[in-house]
């Protein structure tokens, strides 16, 4: 037979190896043992089981605190500085750390986005792109690509107040053409931010000395209170604009909107994309006293009322696009005072 450490022949119905001293039976039967030989046994018996252990735990508590960091990681609100040289830079309505960008795009998906999120802070009315220099076809780019996009530019992006939608005009080959829809004209921009300004700072005034959660009650009554909710597909109702200027938005508008407002009054919060009772639905992930919460503004303001209280809770009818990279809700169903 051979000695299952050092693999060399030895005699048969050996209990210690001749060679390299390995105890071979001493697992199973009783046997005399020196001393040394002992304390040789039970750091075989314990030593490599308890570091296999440590080692298994390590790995799995490493793998785990990748994920949370990657798909659960919510930047601090109170840590974001505004960098008006960073490329996440739109204007001073909002601090964004690119969160989406990284997680959600490929790199040829990022290529196009970076072009799209240029034209949007230029006022381009149109792009055409080359899908053949991004191994894009039309398809993909009609069905996935865009989506995707539009998707990071709603939730890194809430104070691109100038952007309504973005359509595909034509296709020419592997030539796609864009049509960039806006909600304000170019020279109503620099008013329309002042307006929002100074709607912000009086909101950070109301709401300087409140709890996360009063805050939170606060943009809930607010947006209630002050703006209305429609159905109509126009361009500008698509914006955080049309809450804060024209006191009318959708789905999209609500979402951006509040998302500024937390952003502002340091309450950690973001834009969620999904669908609700499968139909395209956008609303906020909130986060009161370290838990989790959906939040969406568009129940307070579509046939709901003032003393509705499940505007921080959880719902099977809510299911998100890119799960993988939100926090879990792991607040109560109703979160209620």
């Amino acid at each position: 037979m051979k000695c299952s450490n050092c693999h060399n022949e030895i005699p048969k119905d050996s209990k210690i190896c001749p060679v390299c001293g390995t105890i071979l039976a001493a697992y199973f039967e009783d046997i005399l043992l020196t001393k040394k030989q002992k304390m040789k046994l039970l750091f075989h018996k314990i030593f490599f089981p308890v570091l296999a252990l440590i080692l298994l735990i390590s790995l799995v508590l490493t793998i785990v605190f990748i994920q949370k960091v990657k798909y659960e990681r919510i930047t601090d609100v109170n840590d974001l500085v505004l960098n008006r040289e960073s490329k996440d830079y739109v204007n001073d309505l909002y601090i964004s750390d690119g969160r989406h960008y990284k997680y959600i795009l490929t790199k040829e998906e990022q290529e196009i986005y970076d072009i799209i999120y240029q034209a949007i802070k230029n006022y381009d009315e149109t792009i055409t792109l080359n899908l053949d220099k991004y191994g894009i076809s039309t398809s993909d780019f009609r069905t996935e690509t865009l989506k995707n996009i539009k998707h990071v530019l709603s939730m890194d992006h809430p104070e691109l107040i100038n952007l309504g939608n973005i359509n595909i005009y034509s296709s020419e080959g592997n030539d796609t053409k864009l049509i960039i829809n806006y909600a304000m004209s170019h020279d109503k921009y620099n008013e329309s931010l002042a307006q929002i300004t100074d709607i912000l700072n009086l909101i950070k005034e109301d709401t300087k000395d409140l709890s996360e959660y009063d805050k939170v009650s606060y943009v809930y009554n607010y947006f209630h209170d002050n703006t209305k909710y429609t159905l109509e597909h126009d361009t500008k109702f698509y914006s955080a604009y049309g809450c804060f200027v024209l006191k009318e938005c959708n789905i999209n508008g609500y979402a951006k909107a509040v998302q500024i407002v937390f952003n502002n009054i340091k309450v950690n919060s973001l834009i969620a994309t999904g669908s609700l009772n499968n139909k395209y639905h956008e609303w906020n992930i909130v986060k009161v006293d370290n838990k989790y919460y959906y939040y969406d503004q568009t129940l307070a303001n579509n046939g709901g009322n003032i003393s509705y209280k499940g505007f921080l809770f959880k719902n099977k009818d809510y299911k998100l696009y890119h799960k993988n990279i939100m926090p879990n809700i792991n607040g109560k169903k109703y979160l209620t005072k």
